[in-house]
């Protein structure tokens, strides 16, 4: 799909005492259902030129970024440099100045151009009363000479005018008119990162001679056009194992998030919930296809831990070390995350062995993120809590619905028991806490569609259920 979204900026200059600058614009814009494109443009350069006070007919000449306060001068003050201060610029010359409005786009396209041509048919720099009287305006296109000197082709500092240069764009270019074919400043292949991001700065290079006679703003505005022509990935806010909920702790409750997790490049949702914690609000799909080691470079692991490749077959179904003691998972249909027995969900931390009440310090959740405690005082009950609920095991069809809409968008899971199939995918909902409730039993949250509902539940470890994780705080 081909979308597009535009930014109008506008470029300056000012002749005689007085100020240009090149303001700030920001525009963000989702363009399409499923093709993003954020555009920006980023605080810039402010310009001056000025008259000298003696009769030479010079120009002084200064640049100054506010991002950074490079430059030789603030070109805010009330009076211009001297001609000590500024860049000398004689009546006649020409000099080359970089726009700190450096253009950043985001898009979660994998094929990508950036453009630019005018507004309208006219590009060149007028004045307010947009003159067109010879000398009143500076024309687009610059004009090149040779260098006497170094023999290097330098623009004709005797003709006014003024182009520019940037991105893909090498050599000066006059700025198209809307109605010509735009200048590509950036035309990107395939994207390798996710999502797509590029920035530049754009430089003008501008002559302002002696027959510039009236002293004014000279302005023209530009459209810069992001294109995004196909939808590969979507934008998002980083990867999860670089997401610290410490920096969010300010974030009001229902603040959402979109996270990559950086061990298979799967991508989901969060969101700061009413109990105060983030907590994914997809289920989580680790593993499958093949065994994964998972590391505390990646993980919420102290030590290596695989995680097996798909059971599609009977699990083993006895209180025991044998069978509890067994890492076990199973992938369910879309849009349902994966089901993992007790040790699996826990990294090898929870084992038969765990005693009652007892919360594990592993998990197969991405670093940086827990599983949740359970039990009475645990954060299953505690969200319940949050959200009008008493904590405990109780029939509420209210609550249940409260939990499976936004913002917590809870599902029902399904589970395995044992044989080869998932069960109840449609009608019932489990997940795992990092807490056990007995050697044989693990806390959990539980609801189906009867209204049951159990922020606490306890079942048996060799069962196979969801994952939701929490930003450790």
């Amino acid at each position: 799909m081909k979308t597009n979204t535009k930014i109008f900026a506008t470029l300056g200059v000012v002749a005689g005492l007085g100020l240009a600058a090149f303001p700030a614009f920001s525009y963000a814009l989702d363009v399409s259902g499923d093709v993003e494109v954020e555009t920006e443009v980023t605080p810039s350069l402010a310009m001056r030129i000025h008259s000298n006070a003696d009769a030479t007919g010079e120009y002084g000449f200064i640049g100054y970024n506010p991002a950074t306060a490079e430059g030789s001068g603030d070109p805010a003050a009330a009076a211009g440099p001297s001609q000590a201060t500024g860049l000398s610029l004689s009546s006649n010359q020409a000099d080359t100045t970089t726009l700190y409005s450096n253009i950043s786009i985001r898009s979660n396209t994998g094929k990508f151009k950036l453009e630019v041509t005018d507004a309208d048919t006219d590009n060149a720099l007028r004045n307010e009363a947009g003159s067109t009287t010879e000398n009143q305006y500076i024309p687009a296109g610059i004009t090149t000479t040779t260098d006497g000197t170094s023999g290097d082709t330098i623009i004709d500092p005797t003709v006014a005018g003024w182009a520019f240069k940037g991105g893909d764009i090498t050599s000066w270019t006059t700025m198209p008119i809307s109605t010509a074919t735009p200048a590509t400043i950036a035309a990107l292949g395939t994207n390798t990162t996710n999502p797509l991001s590029y920035s530049t700065d754009i430089t003008v290079n501008y002559a302002v001679s002696s027959g510039l006679t009236k002293t004014d703003t000279y302005s023209d505005i530009i459209t810069y056009t992001a294109t995004a022509l196909d939808s590969d990935y979507s934008l998002n806010d980083g990867n999860m194992q670089d997401f610290s909920a410490a920096e969010h702790a300010g974030d009001e409750a229902g603040t959402t998030y979109v996270l990559v997790d950086s061990r298979d490049g799967q991508e989901y949702t969060a969101a700061k919930l009413a109990d105060g914690n983030i907590w994914m609000t997809q289920d989580l799909k680790l593993g499958g296809d093949s065994a994964l080691t998972l590391t505390s470079a990646d993980s919420d692991v102290s030590s290596n831990f695989t995680l097996a490749t798909e059971n599609t077959g009977e699990w083993c179904k006895e209180n025991s070390s044998a069978c509890d003691d067994q890492s076990l998972m199973r992938k369910t249909g879309a849009p349902n995350g994966y089901l993992y027995n007790w040790y699996a969900a826990t990294a090898g931390s929870g084992t038969y062995s765990t005693a009652a009440n007892v919360n594990v310090n592993s998990s197969i959740c991405p670093k940086g993120w827990k599983l949740p405690t359970g039990g009475a005082s645990g954060q299953f009950a505690g969200l319940d809590v949050a959200y009008g609920g008493n904590g405990s095991d109780r029939s509420d069809a209210t609550q249940r619905d409260k939990f499976m809409a936004a913002p917590l968008n809870f599902n029902y899971t399904g589970y395995v028991s044992g044989g080869s199939v998932v069960n109840h995918p449609s009608d019932y909902a489990h997940y795992w806490s990092c807490t056990a409730n007995s050697e044989t039993y693990a806390y959990g949250l539980r609801f189906d569609s009867n209204g049951n509902f159990n922020p606490q539940h306890g079942n048996r470890k060799w069962f196979g259920f969801a994952v939701r994780c929490v930003a450790a705080s």
